[in-house]
């Protein structure tokens, strides 16, 4: 009975997930949107954002159904404008992707917000988000361990040729993808 009532609470807290990326991204797929729907985009997509980031802190998840609704509305929107840079960004995320750059949500993410705002001045706010996010967080997880580990763990990957993190090693990384809900909700309430 148990298991039923949370089946059914996930089905529809999903389907509410989903829902609400199709509704938000709308105005952002349609040409010469009205300040209003415009701004609830804004609300919409921001709130959804901090969702995501909260899930893959706590989880190290990040919600398939609101990004793959918003890999969606990103081909409609290619669609509907007749813009083809969609394929070149995506291309360029889902080749980081399969050199391990960062894990398959946080692809789908990228692939979500750059096909809705598929715009050169949110790769820069990601580059910088990233930057500013990433050095502390990474000082922060390596603070206790010894420089000699550091420099060892180091040759080793040298010597090995494993400059990459291996799949086990994303499964076990940092959570980023709050530093791309950041850049998202940067550029969208800066550029749109």
């Amino acid at each position: 009975m148990i298991s039923t009532k949370l089946f059914t609470w996930r089905m529809t807290r999903d389907a509410l997930f989903t829902t609400l990326a199709i509704a938000t991204s709308i105005p952002l797929t349609v040409p010469n949107a009205n300040p209003e729907s415009l701004l609830f985009a804004k609300i919409g997509i921001t709130a959804l954002l901090i969702l995501i980031a909260l899930q893959d802190l706590r989880t190290q998840t990040v919600s398939p159904f609101i990004t793959i609704a918003w890999m969606g509305m990103s081909v409609v929107r290619s669609i509907i404008e007749r813009d083809a840079s969609i394929l070149f960004f995506w291309s360029v995320i889902f080749l980081l992707w399969s050199l391990h750059f960062y894990g398959g949500g946080d692809a789908k993410l990228l692939m979500g917000l750059f096909g809705l705002m598929p715009d050169i001045r949110l790769l820069w706010i990601v580059s910088i988000v990233l930057v500013v996010t990433g050095i502390p967080f990474l000082a922060h997880k390596y603070w206790h361990t010894p420089p000699r580990a550091l420099a060892s763990g180091l040759s080793r990957r040298i010597q090995s040729g494993g400059f990459l993190p291996s799949d086990q090693e994303l499964d076990q990384g940092v959570p980023f993808a709050f530093a791309y809900c950041i850049a998202g909700a940067v550029y969208l309430w800066v550029f749109v």
